[in-house]
């Protein structure tokens, strides 16, 4: 690999910072000030150190990011404006998202270039749990939460899986956590007890949270090992 797209690709430096990095003698191999961007080197053997910090290489990265309305999980912008744009510009084109927030839904959102594990958390048979903090139009009655606790009918011969379901700050607020990824599924769940959302937030995914995470709306980081470790576990059932 080249030793700028190895310091782009782990969130180190662009590509043009590294040039300047160089030239000022920043950047060593192996112990070695580096004199050529694009010189190969060995990502998985070889020492790189920017300002003498170890840059270790991270041969897939998952980010989190606390996403804010009117972003959409597309590319294409006459859809809207791309999450992709809150991204850290090197990772924008190497990272895709797992699953979907809908343009106007907040919260935690995940991106990843690796297929394995994407896979993985969005399988259905691993049943990975998402929890939502959703604002409703009407209160929900305790009726209401025991249809959604069994399973509602969503329309077109769909039936939700049984969803788990604690009390928000009043009643036109319900934590949902659900094991689906359904098309507008949470709203379609809402639905079926003859209400609307007015609000979705989601605040949880395969056990990691917003709040553990302390990222303000727009922010994001790349995932540590032992978050992709929890990842990995719950997307392994």
């Amino acid at each position: 690999m080249r030793l700028d797209k190895f310091l782009s690709e782990t969130n180190t430096l662009s590509r043009k910072d590294a040039k300047a990095a160089i030239k000022s003698g920043l950047i060593t191999v192996n112990g070695i000030p580096a004199t050529d961007s694009s010189v190969n080197i060995s990502e998985e053997i070889d020492e790189i150190r920017y300002k003498n910090r170890i840059i270790p290489y991270l041969k897939n990265i998952t980010y989190a990011l606390n996403k804010p309305a009117g972003y959409v999980c597309s590319l294409n912008e006459a859809d809207g404006i791309p999450v992709h744009n809150l991204l850290p510009p090197e990772l924008r084109k190497r990272l895709n998202p797992i699953g979907r927030l809908d343009k106007n839904t907040t919260g935690l959102l995940l991106f990843t270039d690796d297929g394995d594990l994407a896979h993985s958390l969005l399988s259905p048979k691993n049943h990975v749990e998402k929890t939502y903090l959703v604002n409703t139009l009407k209160p929900v009655t305790d009726e209401d939460k025991n249809r959604l606790k069994d399973g509602v009918n969503l329309g077109d011969g769909e039936v939700s899986l049984p969803a788990k379901i604690m009390s928000g700050k009043d009643d036109f607020e319900i934590i949902l956590t659900i094991c689906e990824g359904k098309y507008h599924q949470v709203k379609r769940m809402m639905q079926a007890t003859c209400n609307k959302v007015t609000a979705l937030k989601r605040i949880s995914f395969g056990g990691l949270t917003l709040e553990n995470m302390k990222l303000n709306e727009g922010e994001g980081k790349i995932l540590s090992e032992a978050e992709l470790s929890e990842l990995r576990l719950k997307g392994s059932k």
